[in-house]
């Protein structure tokens, strides 16, 4: 993750919602869709798609033609979107950033270490943006 600013609020793009506690923790509903690309040749590992900037993320839904109803779904915080990759980690391994025509294939980071990352992030509340 050198050389890579993380900022938030940070986005993927769901067909349904995730709702956030009060505690700032996500509650997930195991019917979450979300945008989840592949990574390497077609039928092989997919990612989830982060976006670090709403228009960017518009653009790219804009660009699908996907038959999901996608809507923006943000992160505030480094442990929302933490919350989010703990739960999702058991399906997927990797995140891949900012996808878009020009970048089609973006940054790829392995879940377990960006958890780790945001874990040190939610230690230091007063750093919310982060390079990594």
């Amino acid at each position: 993750m050198e050389g890579f600013v993380w900022t938030f609020p940070c986005y993927i793009l769901a067909a349904t919602p995730v709702v956030y506690t009060d505690a700032g923790g996500a509650v997930i509903g195991s019917n979450l869709q979300f945008i989840a690309p592949e990574l390497g040749p077609p039928g092989g590992e997919q990612g989830i798609a982060i976006f670090t900037d709403a228009h960017l993320a518009e653009e790219y839904r804009d660009q699908t033609d996907s038959k999901l109803n996608l809507s923006l779904m943000q992160f505030a915080t480094p442990s929302q979107l933490k919350a989010f990759l703990e739960r999702a980690q058991d399906q997927y391994r990797r995140v891949v950033v900012d996808l878009n025509r020009k970048v089609p294939k973006g940054r790829v980071f392995l879940i377990h270490e960006l958890i780790s990352e945001l874990g040190r992030c939610t230690d230091n509340p007063n750093d919310q943006d982060r390079q990594r």
